[in-house]
């Protein structure tokens, strides 16, 4: 008899990590994380704290495999934002020149387009926080954190155990 309860356990413990390893309505899986991009546009402070209530962070590119997935669901579905500009993690906001992510991990991938970056220029040299656009093909730019855009949330999926967390059209 204990046979037939181990085998029921173990079904169980099964389909329960597979449920915990989905990632939230509105977000799409990749690898070991989801990911999202809300239709709401914030300065990048703000979308921090947007993506942090999705259960979430500002997307973190680890390496080019990441990067290329996200730029191809970019690529897919720009047109829906308006404009097509998007905040990511990186930030020299402590440092000038010192590219970290928001969680405070070393920028140790890059893709810059040409000639950045490069705070603001001969303008203000006022730009800390890393975006990427369209009109660019999707290359990294340092812009005013104050600037409203777009932004794109990551969910490791180790952070979704337990249950989903409600998440936003992406």
């Amino acid at each position: 008899m204990a046979a037939p309860a181990q085998f029921c356990i173990f079904i169980l413990l099964v389909k329960l990590v597979a449920v915990c390893a989905e990632c939230p309505d509105g977000f799409t899986r990749h690898g070991t994380s989801c990911y999202t991009v809300p239709h709401v546009k914030a300065d990048w402070s703000q979308a921090t704290v947007v993506c942090k209530e999705l259960g979430a962070h500002l997307v973190e590119f680890e390496d080019a495999t990441e990067e290329r997935f996200v730029h191809g669901f970019l690529s897919l579905h720009w047109r829906a934002y308006s404009p097509p500009e998007f905040w990511i993690a990186g930030n020299d906001i402590l440092e000038e020149g010192h590219w970290q992510w928001a969680s405070g991990k070393p920028v140790t991938f890059a893709n810059w387009d040409d000639d950045q970056p490069d705070n603001g220029g001969d303008h203000d040299n006022n730009e800390h926080c890393m975006e990427v656009k369209q009109k660019d093909q999707w290359k990294w730019n340092d812009q005013e954190c104050q600037e409203y855009r777009f932004f794109i949330c990551e969910m490791p999926i180790t952070d979704n155990i337990g249950g989903s967390q409600p998440g936003i059209i992406g």
